[in-house]
């Protein structure tokens, strides 16, 4: 039997997609399936998993470049960029989000001396906008300004308004400024830099819950900027918003453990609930990394005095006393410790200067606290200078601010300004010398690195690292011979240092010489097994072996010996994934939650999707709902438990999710995509066209969001509509789901000929790919069957297993009278799959053909109880027993058949002149 359906097609997509050997273009044709899924981290395996075959592709590097980018990580995303342009990506596609990459990055320098030719002038004027963002971060106001003058009159009005909003920031015109900003357009490049400047001025105005909107709107557009999510959670504190604080600051110190704004922050949701000895801990962590103000020691003291620390709580005091004057209650309390620690004289001159009678130190305690909230208003750099201007910082003060200033983008430059004013301070602290040298490396400041590196080396205590360190700097450069030399001179020093032996691996590896990148590794793991580095670069080294097994069966041995090593689990699992090992994959996280390991929404991605791989549909819907009970908020939880309901056709309950979704992810895309998915099941058209009305300009015009509404139009019977709708889609992204909605289209409401063309241009422009190919294949039946067997051959060559393949191209050869060679692929099809209502409909034809009526009898009847009243199945059934001589049972049947297809009702014509009474 023919399928031409996209069921069909949707089918060899999940076959091919079990194939060990998949080629580099099937892997980033996998990553457009995700990506338009929103499984970003699927498609960034797959994306990867096509670079490591071939490298210099610049669409896989644009690809994966822009999803880092999309994704908030610039740094990443900046060098795939870059490698995309080096690699013949087009400029004028790739140049903006890579300068976009570099100034989120915080690589300002970079952005000013880029200047690429032959460009149009409103990607100039683009360009020139983060050049003067650059300048602002930079501090050279002026030359910003100057920048920013120009582009005021620009021919692109959202570049013109963009530059005017900064034009009237600089003179304090806020409500000017913010006009500008909200009227540039959220499909614009500079739509994000527009919410947070606009989130900016809105904390500056003291406008809380405005500015928390729009640091959240920011952030679904730039998701892991931290400088973002920090003052998000600096504005939630201050609104009392405690729990969704909670979780950003704890997202913060996952990744920066020792910043200091963040562990003040955590200190004041610990207070609020009690938690005296945990605010403690983090109050004075982010004074010993250098926040020092004094609402940090007053949340230090407060903590202090309800665990009855009175000497360290005034120890606390004691080192602001001067400010204390702008916090009463904390001048009281300071009062009221010294009176207790025998300081009578100053506790008494603080209490007249005070005028305070109220001794009640818990009330003293509460109020100084809710003061110290609502006075905390300052933004990062702000809050950073405020400190330098008003204390005298050691060298070990500098080193931890400039440690703090790393991790905010815009603040480099300082960062490294501190840390060499603290090693003027502190000549001998290495800690300080390593900090810095990372500094000038991230800024490509080779030559300042290199002379870290040498001092470094004059030590013997530090030459191994000062070694290390001239090779990577080597390695980034691309000057293999150097770095080899400087690693020699590590190894003699320390033959087992695993930086040593991992950069030696490395150029091993890249050298193709994978026997001693494994040695080198093995050494490395053995030796060090939680250096997780070397694991990770050990298995991709065994894959271009062939020998993955070999990685594997250490991994598993390691784990044995360490169960509760968690971020080893997790690893493993991701392995299995990558290998198809999908079952013990999944069992792996499975273990993870019964040892109450925390699984990170990756890990949970991976979980359920491993769990349906392998066939294990129940396990999946229940890890789902476990994911989303644990993880509410979190937007794949959200969807991927709602598919799950769905699958279980409770579609009320699964959109009923979906309705619940909290505001800030109302208009996700994958939110949103599922919803319409639900929608349709339901049948509710209207409806599920209806969101696009409510969804952002930008959402609703991309290309995957046009997909579901070309669907829906379809399905709603507007096919004209459905296919412009299409049409736009496939301009913005041409992959093969797109493609093939069209060529439906033009098949079954055109003609074949034109689908055949359309698919036949788009191979010429974008090349193929397994999917369209079968679909081609399809529809090449209908047009040119001797070439659409061949077609069927070519694919069955590299998937000689696939059931859908096998039985179309059986079909195909019936067709072709070539019916013993049809017999023996029927046969293969039949083999693998017994109870498949189309392969026993095509082995039935055959035997048909080969006039064994009797027996062909036999597979259409098996074919039926299946899947019963299929006509084309019936009428084969009936010619059959035709020429099996039951006239009258083949009769009523043909009689029985109601059909709009005109090869269905032509056939059971003609069968039945040959059976009239």
């Amino acid at each position: 039997m023919k399928h031409k359906t996209l069921i069909a097609s949707a089918v060899m997509l999940a076959l091919l997609s079990g194939c060990t050997d998949t080629t580099a273009p099937e892997h980033y044709e996998k990553a457009q399936s995700y990506i338009a899924e929103q499984q970003f981290s699927a498609a960034m395996i797959e994306l990867k998993s096509a670079i490591q075959q071939q490298p210099n592709v610049a669409e896989y590097r644009l690809a994966l470049g822009l999803l880092y980018l999309k994704n908030g990580e610039s740094l990443a995303a900046e060098k795939e960029l870059a490698r995309a342009i080096e690699y013949g990506s087009a400029v004028e596609v790739a140049i903006l989000p890579w300068v976009r990459s570099l100034y989120l990055s915080g690589q300002f320098d970079k952005i000013l001396s880029s200047s690429p030719a032959n460009l149009t002038e409103n990607l100039n004027d683009s360009l020139s906008v983060y050049k003067a963002l650059a300048e602002l971060e930079l501090g050279d106001t002026d030359a910003a300004m100057a920048i920013f003058d120009q582009l005021s009159t620009a021919a692109n009005t959202d570049l013109a308004s963009f530059a005017q909003a900064n034009l009237a920031l600089r003179s304090q015109q806020f409500d000017t400024a913010v006009t500008q900003l909200q009227s540039i357009d959220p499909n614009s490049i500079l739509y994000p830099e527009a919410v947070y400047i606009n989130a900016n001025i809105e904390t500056a105005r003291n406008n809380t819950t405005q500015a928390i909107t729009l640091f959240e709107q920011y952030l679904q557009l730039t998701p892991k900027s931290l400088r973002a999510i920090l003052l998000l959670a600096q504005a939630q504190v201050k609104a009392k918003l405690y729990p969704a604080a909670e979780k950003n600051i704890q997202l913060l110190l996952k990744v920066l453990p020792d910043q200091p704004l963040a562990n003040y922050l955590k200190a004041i949701v610990l207070i609020e609930r009690n938690d005296f000895v945990l605010a403690k801990e983090h109050a004075e962590k982010a004074i010993n990394n250098g926040y020092k103000t004094p609402q940090a020691r007053i949340i230090a003291a407060i903590a202090a005095v309800n665990q009855n620390l009175e000497s360290q709580a005034l120890h606390h005091l004691s080192a602001v006393k001067d400010q204390l004057h702008v916090y009463p209650p904390a001048q009281k309390l300071y009062s009221m410790l010294q009176l207790r620690s025998g300081e009578a004289h100053e506790a008494q001159s603080m209490l007249l200067d005070m005028n305070q009678t109220d001794q009640d130190m818990q009330l003293v305690a509460a109020t100084s606290f809710e003061l110290v909230k609502q006075g905390d208003t300052e933004a990062a750099r702000e809050l950073m200078a405020k400190y330098e201007q008003q204390f005298n910082l050691d060298a070990q003060s500098l080193t931890s601010m400039g440690v703090v200033k790393l991790d905010i983008p815009g603040q480099e430059q300082a960062a490294i300004r501190d840390l060499e004013r603290a090693l003027l301070l502190d000549p001998l602290s290495d800690k300080t010398r390593v900090v810095l040298a990372g500094s000038y490396l991230r800024l490509k400041q080779y030559d300042k690195a290199k002379a870290i590196a040498q001092e470094l080396i004059n030590n013997p205590a530090t030459a191994v690292t000062g070694y290390n360190l001239n090779a990577y700097i080597a390695l980034l450069q691309k000057d293999a011979t150097t770095a080899k030399t400087q690693l020699q001179h590590a190894e003699q020093l320390h033959a087992d240092n695993p930086f040593t032996l991992l950069m030696q691996a490395a150029i091993a590896a890249d050298e193709q010489d994978y026997a001693t990148a494994s040695r080198l590794l093995e050494i490395c793991i053995d030796k060090y097994p939680l250096y997780r580095p070397a694991f990770t670069q050990y298995y991709y080294v065994k894959r271009l072996q062939n020998a993955s097994n070999v990685a594997i069966k250490k991994a598993q041995d390691m784990l044995q010996a360490s169960p509760q090593d968690k971020a080893l689990r997790t690893q493993l699992a991701q392995i299995y994934y990558a290998e198809g090992n999908y079952k013990q994959s999944a069992d792996l996280l499975i273990e993870a939650t019964k040892l109450q390991q925390e699984l990170t929404s990756q890990d949970w991605m991976v979980l359920v999707n491993a769990l349906y791989q392998s066939e294990q549909k129940s396990l999946a819907q229940q890890y789902s709902q476990q994911w989303h009970s644990k993880q509410p908020n979190d937007v794949y939880a959200i969807v991927t438990y709602a598919k799950a309901l769905a699958q279980q056709k409770n579609l009320a309950q699964s959109l009923d999710v979906l309705n619940n979704a909290t505001q800030a992810n109302a208009v996700h895309k994958a939110i949103v995509a599922m919803k319409m998915l639900v929608l349709t099941e339901l049948k509710k058209y209207s409806e599920a066209l209806a969101l696009f009305d409510s969804m952002p300009t930008e959402l609703a015009k991309s290309a995957e969001m046009l997909l579901h509404k070309g669907r829906l139009l379809q399905l709603s019977g507007q096919i004209t509509p459905a296919l412009n709708t299409f049409l736009e889609s496939y301009r913005l992204q041409p992959n093969a789901v797109s493609t093939m909605f069209i060529a439906s289209i033009y098949a079954t409401d055109r003609s074949h000929k034109q689908a055949v063309q359309f698919m036949e241009e788009h191979f010429n422009k974008h090349g193929s790919e397994p999917t369209l190919q079968v679909y081609y294949a399809n529809l090449m039946m209908e047009v040119d069957n001797d070439k659409a067997i061949q077609l069927y051959a070519d694919l069955l060559v590299k998937t000689p297993n696939n059931i859908m393949l096998l039985n179309n191209y059986a079909w195909l050869l019936i067709e072709a009278n070539q019916l013993d060679t049809a017999k023996e692929y029927a046969e293969k099809a039949l083999k693998q799959t017994p109870d498949n209502p189309d392969v026993l409909d095509t082995y039935g034809k055959i035997l048909l053909k080969m006039n064994n009526s009797q027996q062909a009898i036999t597979y259409f009847e098996k074919s039926l109880q299946i899947r019963p009243a299929h006509n084309a199945v019936t009428i084969n059934y009936a010619e059959a027993l035709i020429a099996n001589g039951n006239n009258d049972k083949a009769r009523q049947l043909l009689l029985n058949i109601k059909s709009d297809v005109h090869s269905e009702l032509k056939r059971r014509n003609e069968l039945l002149e040959q059976v009239k009474i």
